[in-house]
């Protein structure tokens, strides 16, 4: 085969990569190698950057959950102590003292808890309400109870929850107090479990029954006779269980009955 003449060579070559440029401009731009190469590289610095960030956010998570069990922790115990030196003859420094913890610990676990809702549970909820309405802030206990149902996903969380949420309608002073809440909140408890198929779940019909009916029957502003009812349908309940929990709600329904 003859030589190909250099000038000639030069020609093609020239030719050929003014082909390709042209093939370039003409190729939409997602379809042209340098792009997709870049678009490439991009999705995964994004993908990288998303995994890394949702395994940053899990593990804060899983931090702020254990710093808000530790701080519950000291709380029950502040609490514990609270009780305690209520019935010991203690200084007022002592007393302050246990105080000004115990309200510091509150202010984290409530910090935590919002830097996490979600993953609050009900009963985490339910101390914290406890202990704000302790302190008599009844609008943010009332918020933090409402927490509690909302993040009851199970009926037993969702029955104690309700029951505590009415038993704090009830008992707050007079003029926070919300007696037609406080029924709604009891009615919606004693519906979780129409039917119940086992001992548990029955002791926990019978015993809101049983709590809704003190309340109506030694609160100011609740029904007597609406009190008796309650009491009525739940040893419709309690009847059926045997053991200490039917002796306890026995001695309660004995008790309740007493003129």
């Amino acid at each position: 085969m003859a030589e190909i003449d250099p000038e000639i060579k030069q020609l093609r070559d020239e030719v050929q990569r003014l082909r390709i440029a042209t093939l370039d401009r003409e190729r939409p731009w997602y379809r042209q190698p340098s792009t997709i190469v870049s678009l490439v590289a991009v999705l995964v610095s994004i993908g990288t950057a998303i995994f890394t960030g949702l395994e940053t956010s899990e593990k804060d998570v899983r931090s702020k959950k254990e710093e808000l069990r530790t701080v519950l922790a000291t709380l029950i115990d502040l609490e514990r102590q609270r009780v305690d030196r209520g019935n010991q003859s203690v200084s007022v420094s002592e007393r302050e003292s246990l105080t000004q913890k115990r309200l510091i610990a509150l202010d984290a676990a409530e910090f935590i808890a919002k830097k996490i809702p979600k993953e609050v549970s009900p009963y985490e909820y339910l101390y914290i309400a406890d202990q704000k309405a302790l302190e008599g802030n009844y609008d943010k206990a009332e918020r933090y109870y409402m927490s509690a149902v909302n993040a009851s996903h199970d009926d037993l969380s969702r029955i104690i929850s309700l029951r505590l949420i009415a038993m704090f309608y009830f008992g707050i002073p007079d003029r926070h107090r919300n007696i037609e809440k406080a029924r709604d909140s009891f009615r919606k408890a004693t519906e979780i479990f129409k039917e119940p198929g086992d001992p548990y779940s029955t002791y926990q019909v019978a015993i809101t029954y049983v709590t809704w009916a003190s309340f109506e029957l030694y609160t100011k502003g609740g029904s007597e006779g609406e009190g008796k009812e309650k009491l009525e349908t739940g040893k419709g309940y309690w009847t059926t269980l045997k053991g200490r929990k039917r002796l306890e709600l026995e001695e309660w329904d004995r008790r309740l009955r007493e003129p």
